[in-house]
Formats: C-alpha cells, sequence, structure tokens
C-alpha cells in the first residue's frame, strides 16, 4: 500500500511538473553602446550553462536591461552565427534578415536607465534549445549616445511540451 502511495504521489509530481515552467539563466556581456553609433545591428553569443532537457514549445525572454546613456535601442535575436563580420566577440551585421532574426522590439532610455524586458520569438526559441542563442542590439536615435547596456537576471522561461 505504502508503495502504491508513492508511486500515485511521484505520479503526479511529473504530470505536474510537465506543464511548469523552467527557468534557464542567460548571460550577455555588456556592450559599449558608443561603438555600435554607425546604425548597424551588433551581435553576441549568449551565455547558457544548460539547455532544456526535452524541446522547447514556447519561450519567453525575462530580466532587465540597463543603460548608463540615454537613446532609444532596437533588438535582435538568432539562433545561429551571424553571418557577418566578427570582431572581439561581436558579430556587425548591416541588416535585418527575417528569415534567420527575430525583432524584438526597441527599449526607450531617454528617461529611465533601466527597461523590464520580455521578448520571445521562434529564433530565440531555438537558439535557447539548442545554446546557440545571439542577442543584437542597434542604436535606433544616430548620434553621439554613449553609455553601457548590460542585463541583469536574464531568464529564459521555458514551457515544455
Amino acid at each position: 500500500m505504502r508503495r502504491f502511495l508513492l508511486s500515485v504521489a511521484l505520479g503526479g509530481l511529473l504530470a505536474a511538473c510537465s506543464s511548469a515552467p523552467l527557468s534557464i539563466a542567460i548571460t550577455a556581456e555588456p556592450v559599449n553602446v558608443s561603438l555600435i553609433s554607425d546604425g548597424a545591428i551588433y551581435f553576441q553569443k549568449a551565455g547558457q550553462v544548460q539547455k532544456p532537457p526535452v524541446g522547447v514549445k514556447e519561450i519567453g525572454l525575462e530580466g532587465t536591461a540597463k543603460f548608463t546613456g540615454q537613446g532609444v535601442l532596437h533588438f535582435y535575436a538568432t539562433d545561429q552565427e551571424p553571418n557577418c563580420a566578427s570582431s572581439g566577440g561581436f558579430f556587425r551585421c548591416s541588416s535585418f534578415d527575417a528569415a534567420t532574426m527575430d525583432d524584438l522590439g526597441t527599449l526607450d532610455f531617454s528617461k529611465n536607465s533601466t527597461s523590464p524586458l520580455k521578448w520571445s520569438g521562434a529564433h530565440l526559441t531555438s537558439g535557447v534549445n539548442n545554446q546557440t542563442l545571439y542577442i543584437g542590439v542597434k542604436l535606433e536615435s544616430l548620434g553621439l549616445t554613449s553609455g553601457t547596456l548590460s542585463f541583469e537576471n536574464l531568464v529564459a522561461k521555458v514551457v515544455l511540451f
């Protein structure tokens, strides 16, 4: 009887976990935005210690972006190494490619130095699933903008099949 109850309890826990979100920490190096003032998209490979244990159904990347300057930054994601010029761990892409990149949207740092973020997309999902996520940033307001962009508590929230 004890074994039966233990089996039922364990089965219930496993069933509950199969639809529960799994959190995976994501890291990205700080970016000196004065170096990206040319209108190009600069990608870097995101750090990821683990990948989801099974196929990914849906993902949301959440956290906080901090920018020590002022301006509007546009963000992108891709699940493969960008086919662009590389230098110092960054890839400089002159344009957006909808076939290989997700357009994640903009964050406005003209009034606040921090902004919460919630991103999702097919390439972002695939990148986390395969540990090949690249996050890109583009300075929207060209000009003499400088500062450092960094991310805090960046977490991929994965819902398993």
